[in-house]
């Protein structure tokens, strides 16, 4: 068996995170892996595009600067982002085979 490869796609979405939960992706696709990072500390929260709001705990994951986190876009096409305690930006890129 041979190991597949990913590599990130052109045209990352990028969000100014603050204190308001914001989408930062509304179109992720079933069967595709994203790739989310970002500056400062914040809260990710995956669900229906439109509907989905990140809060401080909540049922929301928090998610670390200069860590890498994988979203599967199977779990709902909007992730939503609010800071923790500082506002920052993040970013979301759709990762492909190769």
């Amino acid at each position: 068996m041979q190991a597949k490869a990913l590599v990130r796609t052109a045209g990352a979405n990028f969000l100014a995170v603050g204190a308001a939960s914001a989408e930062i992706k509304s179109d992720m696709l079933p069967g595709k892996l994203y790739m989310f990072t970002c500056s400062q500390a914040c809260w990710v929260k995956q669900g229906e595009a439109g509907s989905t709001t990140a809060s401080a705990g909540a049922n929301s994951v928090l998610c670390l600067p200069v860590q890498t986190y994988f979203f599967h876009g199977s779990n709902g096409p909007a992730l939503a982002v609010i800071q923790d305690a500082v506002a920052g930006k993040a970013s979301i890129n759709l990762m492909d085979e190769i």
